[in-house]
């Protein structure tokens, strides 16, 4: 059996240990009403999966979180470009940053719903949540570029924007695609609890303000599932371009 047979199994074995647990779980308590079986989760699912409605809200939450990360790493380079020719800008960045992680984005969320139009309000606040992240990984994949490289190209006669573009991206690549990851997981949790808060229609949020008023839980925790593999699939897909251009992430 190779490592990526092995790595298979074992991901299959895990889940299939969470499902187990929570079957086991649901007996203790006899309550299916809080704790609903494993089969009744699944059928859930699957009830959610061939909704129309429910597929237009997954459809519009998650193409909304995907604009909002590509602005914010096309920020994020263009913010990392100035530290790379201005190092001493990221005495200028870092406060900035360092406000916008501190920041509770419950607080954001309540304050851009009523300062913004309602129905922007979880893109910036997933915007403000994301940003700091990409920007502080690709500052690191600078700063961990091996200095031989470093002072090779500060000997050639290069425009430093074709540098940056066409030697520290690429170098930086398995950090950008790492930073990805983490945004997409995070973002996406930030967005549907923005969602929630400002109750927009026909998205994920606005469908867990129904599922609390009704008290389905066993439709919350069928949810719960879909959202997790939504994350776990882009991990999958972005691994897998990541692989194909020979980079490890």
């Amino acid at each position: 059996m190779n490592s990526s047979h092995k790595k298979y199994i074992l991901s299959v074995l895990s889940i299939f240990v969470v499902f187990l647990g929570w079957q086991i779980l649901a007996l203790i308590q006899n309550d299916t009403f809080l704790f609903p079986n494993v089969t009744d989760i699944i059928k859930k699912v699957f009830i959610i999966l061939t909704n129309p409605t429910d597929l237009i809200s997954i459809f519009n939450t998650l193409s909304k979180l995907l604009i909002v990360i590509s602005i914010a790493v096309i920020l994020a380079i263009g913010m990392a470009f100035v530290y790379f020719k201005l190092p001493s800008s990221i005495h200028f960045f870092r406060p900035i940053v360092n406000i916008l992680k501190a920041a509770p984005f419950a607080v954001i969320s309540i304050y851009i719903f009523y300062a913004f139009d309602g129905s922007i309000a979880p893109g910036l606040v997933t915007f403000l949540v994301v940003l700091p992240i990409a920007f502080e990984g690709l500052v690191g994949a600078i700063d961990n570029i091996n200095n031989n490289i470093k002072d090779d190209l500060n000997m050639l006669n290069i425009n430093a924007f074709y540098k940056y573009i066409y030697v520290y991206i690429p170098i930086c690549f398995p950090y950008i695609i790492t930073t990805l990851l983490q945004s997409f997981g995070l973002g996406l949790k930030v967005m549907i609890m923005s969602e929630y808060m400002c109750q927009i229609d026909n998205t994920i949020g606005q469908i867990l303000i129904n599922i609390k008023y009704n008290l389905e839980f066993d439709t919350l925790l069928a949810w719960l599932i879909i959202i997790v593999a939504i994350v776990c699939v882009v991990d999958l897909l972005i691994r897998i371009i990541s692989k194909k251009y020979n980079y490890k992430s």
